[in-house]
């Protein structure tokens, strides 16, 4: 069920955007984010990577495995700080932050009803709508912190050096070329009480 509320939602997000179909690009989303998926909590599931062809610094994720990044997230980042942002993401899906949402603003009723392959286009673009907006506004603090735990978790078993999701965030709130597309940060908890949280996990590990 959820996979399928996943893919209406991903199918009409495609055709609202202009992606990136660079193979080289792709190849390379898809490699870091297979390293992440396989040892995250929900590897039973089949993910999902995109890029939108936007110069800022963007993310999102949808129930059942689907992800979507900005080109310019792609493009401007490490592989480590990729592999965070993209951990970050898995994270929300693996808690089930996204169809939390959905039940919540939509009912029970409605999100059985996008389980359905031929569900009412009017219900994919309301919960597309709650997507975007969960993008503009985030999730609570408590889920946005919780994902970032989960990351540092996700990437120090896939490899890589955890303190890259520090680095990411220091990265987009210095880059000033995109201060205009900052949804990233804008719609997460403030960036020192994220590195904090980081910072604490990342101790734990050791």
């Amino acid at each position: 069920m959820e996979s399928v509320i996943g893919r209406n939602i991903a199918d009409f997000i495609i055709k609202e955007n202009k992606l990136t179909l660079d193979g080289a690009k792709l190849s390379y989303l898809r490699r870091v984010g297979g390293r992440i998926s396989r040892v995250c909590s929900r590897s039973g599931l089949t993910y999902h990577f995109y890029i939108i062809d936007e110069d800022g610094f963007d993310a999102f994720s949808l129930p059942g495995g689907y992800i979507f990044l900005s080109k310019g997230l792609v493009d401007d980042t490490s592989e480590g700080e990729l592999a965070f942002c993209l951990a970050h993401e898995i994270a929300h899906i693996c808690s089930r932050d996204g169809l939390k949402q959905l039940r919540d603003l939509l009912g029970p009723g409605a999100v059985l009803s996008l389980s359905s392959p031929g569900a009412n286009n009017a219900l994919i673009k309301r919960a597309a709508d709650i997507v975007y907006n969960a993008v503009a506004l985030g999730y609570s603090t408590r889920q946005e912190l919780a994902a970032d735990s989960l990351a540092v978790e996700y990437i120090y078993k896939a490899g890589y050096n955890p303190s890259a999701g520090i680095s990411l965030l220091k990265k987009i709130k210095n880059n000033s070329v995109n201060q205009h597309s900052l949804i990233f940060l804008r719609s997460h908890p403030p960036v020192t009480e994220r590195i904090k949280n980081i910072e604490e996990k990342i101790h734990q590990l050791d």
